[in-house]
C-alpha cells in the first residue's frame, strides 16, 4: 500500500480547506447516481474510480475548470494509450453531462483529442523534417501536413473540413465528423493560411470544387511527402503528444520560426 508523502498530505489538506474535495465529490456522486447507474456494474466501478482519482489532482472546482488545466492534468498522468483514451472518454462524458444539465457553464473537455494507438514518436524529428520539406511542397501538400501536425486532423476529418468550420476570431477549427464535433484551438498563423482559401471545401477534389478530396488521397499525398518511417498517423500522433505538454512546440516550430 502506498504511504502518502508529506507533500500529498499537505495538498490534500489544502484542497479540503478550499472546498475542492466537497465540490468534486458532490458532482461525481450526482453523476454516478444519475448516469453511471445505468451502465454495467463493472463499468460503473471502473469509470467512477477513474474519475475520482483524476479529480483528486484538480486544483480548480468544476464550475471554473479550464481546458488548459484539464489538459495539463491529463498530460501529467503516465499511462499507455488505451488507458489514457479511457480516461479521456470518461472526462468527456462527465463534462458533457455537467454542461447539458447546467451544473457547469462550459465544457472544458470539448477539444480533447484522443491518443492514437501507436508507438510514441520523436516530436522534434517530425518537426525537423517538416520544416525542411514544407517550403518545397504545393499549397495542398502543405495544408495536409499542417492540418495533421498542428491541428491533429485525421484524413477523414480533413475531407469534411469546410471554410465555414474555421473561426478566425477565436482561432479555432470545428470538426464536422459523425458524433460530437471537436473544437480545436489553432495557431493564428495556420488560421491566416486557411482564411485565404476560397469559400467551400478546404481540400476540394481535383475534379470538382463541389466535392472534397478522398481520405485515401490525403494519406497517399502525406506518404509521398514524408520519409519511409512516417505517415499521416505519425503526424497526428506527434500533435497529440505535443498537445498534452505544458508548452506545445509543433505550431511554433512549423509556423513562426521559419525554415533553416
Amino acid at each position: 500500500m502506498n504511504t502518502p508523502t508529506p507533500q500529498h498530505t499537505a495538498d490534500g489538506a489544502r484542497r479540503q480547506e478550499d472546498g475542492l474535495v466537497d465540490q468534486w465529490t458532490g458532482l461525481l456522486d450526482d453523476y454516478e447516481a444519475r448516469v453511471l447507474r445505468f451502465r454495467h456494474p463493472r463499468g460503473i466501478d471502473d469509470r467512477d474510480s477513474v474519475l475520482r482519482r483524476l479529480a483528486s489532482r484538480f486544483e480548480l472546482p468544476p464550475e471554473t475548470m479550464t481546458a488548459d488545466h484539464l489538459i495539463e492534468t491529463l498530460g501529467s498522468i503516465k499511462s499507455p494509450p488505451g488507458a489514457k483514451n479511457y480516461l479521456i472518454m470518461s472526462v468527456r462524458g462527465l463534462f458533457s453531462w455537467a454542461y447539458r444539465t447546467h451544473r457547469t457553464s462550459s465544457n472544458p473537455a470539448v477539444s480533447l483529442p484522443t491518443v492514437p494507438e501507436h508507438s510514441p514518436v520523436d516530436v522534434i524529428a517530425v518537426a525537423g523534417h517538416l520544416r525542411r520539406w514544407l517550403p518545397l511542397g504545393s499549397e495542398r501538400q502543405r495544408l495536409i501536413l499542417l492540418l495533421a501536425s498542428c491541428a491533429g486532423l485525421t484524413a477523414y476529418e480533413q475531407t469534411r473540413l469546410r471554410t465555414t468550420n474555421i473561426d478566425a476570431d477565436l482561432c479555432t477549427i470545428t470538426t464536422a465528423t459523425v458524433g460530437a464535433p471537436r473544437i480545436i484551438p489553432v495557431h493564428p498563423a495556420l488560421i491566416d493560411e486557411l482564411a485565404r482559401l476560397p469559400a467551400g471545401w478546404v481540400l476540394p477534389s481535383n475534379n470538382s470544387n463541389d466535392y472534397s478530396i478522398k481520405p485515401s488521397t490525403i494519406r497517399s499525398t502525406a506518404v509521398r511527402c514524408l520519409p519511409p518511417s512516417f505517415n499521416l498517423d505519425t503526424l497526428v500522433t506527434a500533435y497529440v503528444q505535443d498537445f498534452y505538454t505544458a508548452t506545445p512546440r509543433l505550431p511554433t516550430m512549423l509556423l513562426t520560426e521559419g525554415t533553416p
